[in-house]
C-alpha cells in the first residue's frame, strides 16, 4: 500500500496529531472509538480492496467522469477523481447507517479546474465517511496530501448519495464487486 495516505480520527484544523506507520505511508490521525463498531483493521482491509479497484475502474465513465479521467491522468494519483465512487462503495462495505456512518461532501472552487476544465465553472468536491465517533474515513485523501494539500473537511456537510440509504450508486456497486472479490 505504498503511497497510499488514509486519514482516519478525529480531524481539526488546529488539532491534529499525525502518526507515521514506517511500514507502509499510511497515516493515521488518532481517536479514542467510543461509539463505532468497526475496528481500524477492518477499515484498512475495506480501504485497501476499494482501492486496488481503482486501476480498472478509472476506466469505465460510468464509475470516473471523463473531465476527471483526464486529472487522474494528469495527477499521476490513482484515487484523483474518485472519491464520490469510492467513499460510497466504503460506505456500504462497512454497514453504512447501521455502522454509524456518515457520507460527508465539501463543493468548494477550484481555480487550477476553472482553468483546465472550463465547462466545470471551477465546480469541485470531495467526499468521505464520518464515523458515529466523529473519525473521517477518507479513502482517497491522497489525491490532496501528496500534494502538501488538506482535504476540506472543515466546510464538508453530511450529505446523501442520491440513492436509497441502504443501496449503493452504480458507481460504488461496481467497486463494490470487485472488492469482494479480494476481501475474501
Amino acid at each position: 500500500m505504498g503511497g497510499v495516505i488514509i486519514i482516519l480520527g478525529i480531524m481539526s484544523a488546529l488539532s491534529a496529531q499525525l502518526y507515521a506507520d514506517p511500514r507502509c505511508s499510511i497515516y493515521l490521525v488518532s481517536a479514542s472509538s467510543k461509539k463505532s463498531p468497526l475496528s481500524r483493521e477492518h477499515i484498512l482491509r475495506v480501504i485497501e480492496a476499494v482501492r486496488k479497484t481503482f486501476p480498472v475502474v478509472k476506466n469505465d465513465p460510468t464509475v470516473l467522469d471523463p473531465i476527471w479521467k483526464r486529472f487522474n491522468e494528469a495527477s499521476g494519483v490513482e484515487s484523483t477523481g474518485l472519491c464520490f465512487a469510492a467513499t460510497n462503495a466504503v460506505y456500504h462495505l462497512l454497514g453504512g447507517k447501521a455502522a454509524g456512518l456518515t457520507p460527508m461532501n465539501a463543493t468548494y472552487y477550484d481555480p487550477e479546474l476553472a482553468r483546465l476544465a472550463p465547462e466545470t465553472q471551477g465546480r469541485a468536491s470531495h467526499w468521505w465517511i464520518r464515523d458515529a465517533d466523529g473519525a473521517y474515513i477518507d479513502p482517497t485523501a491522497d489525491q490532496y496530501t501528496v500534494f502538501g494539500e488538506t482535504p476540506p473537511y472543515e466546510i464538508g456537510v453530511g450529505r446523501g448519495f442520491n440513492t436509497r440509504v441502504d443501496q449503493p450508486t452504480q458507481a460504488g456497486q461496481k467497486i463494490i464487486d470487485l472488492a469482494q472479490q479480494l476481501l475474501r
